[in-house]
């Protein structure tokens, strides 16, 4: 596996892609795949600190007056606001506290559904995209139908056992946290149990950050150029990844210095363009090269680690990855075995023995499917 090696060539890629030539149009469409894919990855975004607003008038909901970080007193200021407070200083009832979370729930749910869906597809079409050096948005998004459906189910799934585990956690944290706020206690107070739900739910997520994180890099791809559902993926990648553990940490700790850098250039490019560029598609847009780069830096990595892996093109995505002799892909720079004679490839995929035909197709919703 390599990874400082494999910068050079993902560096080539993406300069062969965007400026040769340059083309505005297929900057702003990389810009729209690269928006749908921060549906799920998020985007940049400050924020506050611990300090919570207070309300700006006299010491009714503090003690000696002081209300500027007492949680009784912003809870009563956003109850007044929405004009549910049953009285000065008191908090709307149990009931109503109740139907708001669930109004909230009804309608936040769906949406985080939409998000996940449109930025699941997002990942394959700049997977896609950048392998094949074209952003054709429609054609990269009906390519992509099968393959983000089956990324998207396991998302999905990582999301509801996540729940599952974080929801004991959340109960524990509000029942522990309601008397304190109730008796109009200030944030330093409640600060020793945030923390430590914090560290807890810290030690909870961070298996699902790494499997996310493997996901998105590497079983993604794998899924993608064969047409197979997570569950495969993930099989394929660790036969070969469990022999490069050392190096895949190594990718992951190059990958967040590059980001902090790109995060730095892109800050600085907004801030040129009187802040146009932090815009939705338009800061993608901007940053095309780095996104670009850093996905072709990943394929590159994949390639390094095996053919079977290899979704790198010098033109238009092949149409038969899987055929005998050569099978549309150009040989692999850092040696081994010929695709068909892969030793992590299932029974079948060989080039003498496939099951497809000889036309080589792969199943559906495989990489270069039509």
């Amino acid at each position: 596996m390599r990874v400082t090696e494999s910068m050079g060539p993902a560096w080539e890629t993406m300069k062969r892609i965007l400026f040769r030539p340059f083309n505005a149009g297929t900057w702003f469409s990389f810009g729209f795949i690269f928006f749908l894919q921060s549906c799920m990855e998020g985007g940049g975004g400050g924020g506050n600190g611990l300090r919570l607003p207070g309300n700006s008038g006299g010491g009714s909901h503090g003690n000696d007056g002081d209300t500027g970080n007492n949680l009784l007193g912003v809870m009563h200021d956003m109850t007044n606001a929405l004009g549910l407070s049953r009285g000065s200083g008191d908090l709307p009832e149990t009931g109503v506290i109740v139907i708001i979370l669930a109004i909230a729930c009804v309608i936040a749910i769906p949406l985080v559904i939409v998000m996940m869906w449109l930025g699941t597809r997002g990942q394959m079409m700049a997977i896609r995209s950048v392998a094949g050096g074209q952003a054709g948005i429609g054609e990269q998004w009906n390519a992509t139908r099968d393959a983000g459906s089956m990324l998207f189910k396991w998302n999905m799934a990582m999301t509801g056992i996540s729940l599952v585990l974080f929801a004991p956690l959340v109960v524990i944290g509000g029942l522990s946290i309601l008397p304190v706020i109730r008796d109009g206690a200030r944030i330093e107070s409640v600060l020793p149990v945030m923390l430590g739900i914090g560290a807890v739910a810290l030690l909870f997520m961070l298996p699902f950050f790494v499997m996310g994180a493997m996901a998105r890099n590497f079983v993604a791809p794998i899924m993608l150029k064969h047409g197979v559902g997570a569950r495969d993926g993930w099989k394929r990648f660790w036969a070969v990844g469990r022999n490069h553990i050392g190096s895949i940490v190594f990718f992951y700790v190059m990958r967040v210095l590059v980001s902090i850098g790109a995060g730095i250039v892109g800050v600085v490019a907004s801030l040129l363009t009187c802040c146009l560029g932090f815009l939705p598609v338009l800061h993608q847009t901007l940053m095309a090269p780095y996104y670009v780069f850093e996905r072709a830096w990943v394929l590159e990595v994949l390639a390094s680690m095996s053919p079977d892996f290899d979704l790198r093109t010098t033109g238009p995505v092949p149409p038969t990855p899987y055929g005998g002799g050569g099978g549309g892909y150009p040989p692999n720079p850092y040696g081994g075995p010929a695709p068909g004679d892969n030793p992590y490839a299932p029974p079948g995929y060989g080039s003498g023995n496939n099951p497809y035909g000889a036309g080589g197709q792969p199943p559906p919703g495989g990489f270069g499917a039509p």
